[in-house]
């Protein structure tokens, strides 16, 4: 059984990317949620946190959650993930190509100060 925060998160994700909820478009508010999924301002909190977390929104202390464009990023922008983490979410295939691999010796060497 899902918990009621991802159930919100994954509707609200869905609105945006459909469009019902444009980019720059602010969401409604947290009582409305609590009314219309019947649920607690805390669960709420939770899925708003989560949709900024991954990039979806942006949160302004006593403004709102405003739609970010989210075709922008890729990755989230609260988090780091690595090259292959984001080539698996987004099913892209990449691989890595040598021309040359060669071993050259320093002709220089470094400052005493790097040492």
């Amino acid at each position: 059984m899902n918990s009621k925060y991802l159930s919100l998160y994954g509707d609200i994700v869905s609105k945006i990317e459909e469009g019902t909820y444009p980019t720059n478009s602010k969401l409604p508010s947290e009582s409305s949620f609590m009314e219309e999924y019947d649920i607690s301002r805390d669960t709420v909190r939770k899925s708003l946190q989560l949709l900024e977390q991954n990039g979806y929104i942006h949160k302004i202390k006593g403004k709102g959650s405003f739609v970010l464009d989210f075709s922008k990023f890729n990755f989230p922008v609260a988090g780091l993930i690595s090259y292959k983490e984001m080539v698996e979410k987004l099913n892209l295939h990449s691989k890595t190509i040598i021309h040359k691999l060669e071993l050259e010796t320093p002709t220089q060497t470094w400052p005493s100060f790097w040492t």
